[in-house]
């Protein structure tokens, strides 16, 4: 569906999957001080240059903050690549903010860490009624 009728808005098509993140990582992504989401899975082929929803959870800093499971806006990402190393995924630290010997996020190299780079990225406003107003939190999503 395009823009208006429920799109974005903003010429795509409204999402029709949602990528969950824990706050305050969805803050840092929509302001731009992240630039690289990072997860041991790359991202699947059909979803590169897409829109996506971005439910926010808690998480367990958001949890002590009283944060609400919500879809907080919407990303577009480029194709993924693994992290081949530790130094690699270093140097891309002001990128993905994760810290180092982060326990749940950070480096593992029993794992491969692949970034998701972010191409755009929208807030969700519920007062303009332009953006994602039929993106209910309550969606039943298809998450990957």
């Amino acid at each position: 569906q395009a823009a208006g009728g429920g799109g974005t808005g903003r010429g795509f098509e409204a999402p029709k999957v949602g990528l969950h993140c824990n706050w305050p990582w969805t803050q840092a992504l929509l302001n731009g001080q992240k630039s690289i989401e990072t997860r041991h899975y790359s991202l699947p082929p059909e979803y590169v240059g897409v829109p996506i929803a971005l439910i926010e959870i808690p998480g367990q800093q958001g949890r002590e903050r009283g944060i609400k499971r919500s879809v907080v806006g919407c990303v577009i990402f480029g194709p993924s690549f693994a992290y081949q190393t530790e130094e690699a995924w270093m140097a891309d630290h002001s990128k993905h903010l994760i810290p180092p010997g982060d326990p749940e996020f950070g480096w593992d190299p029993r794992r491969t860490k692949f970034a998701w780079p972010i191409v755009q990225k929208w807030w969700h406003d519920p007062s303009t009624k332009r953006h994602l107003t039929r993106l209910p939190v309550e969606q039943q999503w298809k998450s990957f």
